[in-house]
């Protein structure tokens, strides 16, 4: 990688309709956590990292998405 390349970032999933709703107190639900990953897997991402909060996921051209594991 070059000096004027950017790295990827992850990116943070916005939870929409039964997956907002599976956030309580501050932690989220693993069924909604699982789908979530799953959705993300059927879209071509694959698990890259874990961080302090959550997963990251990759796809095959190096874009980052995360799954947070508490809001």
């Amino acid at each position: 990688m070059t000096n004027n390349e950017n790295p990827p970032v992850a990116e943070d999933l916005q939870l929409e309709g039964a997956e907002a709703d599976a956030v309580v107190g501050g932690h989220v639900n693993r069924k909604a956590v699982e789908k979530q990953i799953a959705h993300l897997e059927a879209e071509g991402y694959l698990p890259d990292a874990c961080t302090t909060d959550g997963m990251e996921l990759m796809n095959a051209s190096g874009k980052k998405k995360e799954v947070k594991f508490t809001s």
